[in-house]
């Protein structure tokens, strides 16, 4: 759309791009090899919930009572606000942010903290690039198929 507003062929726009780029002050402090390695990093929300959960599904009884699972709460609730509030640049947080409130609310019914995270987050625009302070939609738990949004199947969840 830009291409054919001002007659000039994106492909042109791509040495420009690198030069203004290289000149900006906060780029130069950068290391190019440290941003190329962050570049492959998976968003910060996925990670996390991400390795919550499997450190939720690895806990049992026997890491409960020595202490191992201490923080796990947390972590977990920290994790589902991350997906609110985080980097969508990989697209909706969905599947994680609804693993992470599942195991958060099945090992820890009772804590507060549990009490404290009522929802589960996705993007529900992403396509039209979540915009606006409307634009996550989140959802109770557990989910029922008038709140589940089509096609979101939380694919490692035992309880479904």
């Amino acid at each position: 759309m830009f291409d054919e507003a001002v007659g000039v062929n994106g492909d042109d726009l791509a040495p420009l791009r690198t030069k203004i780029l290289a000149d900006q002050p906060i780029l130069k402090l950068a290391e190019q090899g440290e941003l190329d390695r962050l570049s492959k990093v998976p968003s910060g929300p996925k990670y996390l919930s991400e390795t919550a959960v499997l450190w939720a599904r690895s806990s049992n009884w026997m890491t409960r009572l020595l202490g191992w699972d201490r923080g796990l709460s947390e972590t977990l609730a920290l994790s589902v606000k991350s997906t609110r509030y985080g980097c969508e640049r990989a697209g909706g947080h969905g599947v994680y942010s609804r693993a992470a409130y599942g195991e958060l609310h099945k090992k820890f019914p009772k804590e507060p903290r549990a009490a404290a995270t009522p929802y589960w987050f996705d993007c529900d625009g992403f396509r039209l690039g979540c915009v606006g302070p409307y634009s996550q939609t989140n959802f109770p738990y557990p989910p029922s198929s008038a709140t589940q949004p089509a096609g979101d199947k939380l694919k490692a969840d035992k309880d479904d």
